[in-house]
């Protein structure tokens, strides 16, 4: 689906400053979270890129509808989905896009229907997840909770991978991963969360077993330098599968 998006999505180079050369950010689409659709050999894919508004560039995010056929996937013209830009946890909920757009907004959890933006709130939801992550002490205010992987129905719940974020100082950034379940009618508030964990990463020790996930209470410092954002889950015949950065 990703080649496919980069083969057919307009051309969108990452804007210029003066000389100093290209921006922060990658030439052409990227942060995929694809989704199967009822309908056979079908997905949606919800992505970012640039787009050109009010005489500069903005990060924007971009949906495109396709199927799998023989030659492969097919999308059709992607389309600005006129909302804040920021990452979120799509999924289908009888047959319309909604995305948690917000895990802890003021202490509540935000999903918004993406036809039309409708939105519908948990309140103490975020309050509730951060000291459920925190454990004995909730994460402090500082530490950002967002979105990241798009959800999947599994055993009557939807299940997805979100992400923490402490600021290091000097543009550093340790991020760290949860799984979430929440509730599969609206208003889609979150029932139960994972402690937080770290994705193993084969660059941070030849020597090393990455089939492990590693939690991050126990070993705070380990695979920092991965990026840590989750994209797409899908479920495989033995679990669950997740692709991330």
């Amino acid at each position: 689906a990703s080649t496919s998006i980069k083969a057919h999505a307009p051309e969108r180079q990452c804007p210029r400053e003066g000389q100093r050369g290209r921006r922060r950010g990658a030439n052409g689409p990227e942060n995929p979270r694809v989704l199967p659709t009822t309908h056979v050999d079908g997905f949606v894919v919800l992505y970012t890129d640039w787009s050109e508004r009010n005489g500069t560039y903005e990060r924007s995010k971009f949906i495109a509808h396709g199927t799998i056929n023989g030659d492969g996937p097919s999308l059709s013209t992607p389309s600005i989905v006129d909302a804040p830009y920021g990452d979120w946890a799509p999924f289908l909920y009888d047959d319309v896009l909604y995305a948690h757009t917000y895990l802890d907004y003021l202490g509540d959890a935000v999903t918004s229907r993406l036809g039309d933006l409708h939105s519908y709130n948990c309140p103490g939801a975020g309050k509730a997840l951060r000291k459920a992550l925190g454990g004995a002490t909730p994460l402090f205010d500082s530490v950002r909770i967002e979105p990241g992987s798009n959800a999947i129905l599994v055993n009557n719940e939807y299940v997805a991978i979100g992400k923490t974020v402490r600021h290091l100082g000097h543009e550093v950034q340790l991020k760290a991963l949860f799984a979430y379940a929440f509730s599969p009618k609206p208003p889609f508030c979150i029932t139960k969360t994972s402690p937080e964990f770290h994705a193993p990463v084969p660059h941070a020790s030849s020597s090393e077993a990455f089939d492990a996930l590693i939690p991050r209470r126990s070993d705070p410092g380990k695979h920092r330098e991965g990026v840590q954002t989750p994209f797409s889950l899908i479920v495989v015949d033995d679990g669950l599968r997740l692709a991330f950065t």
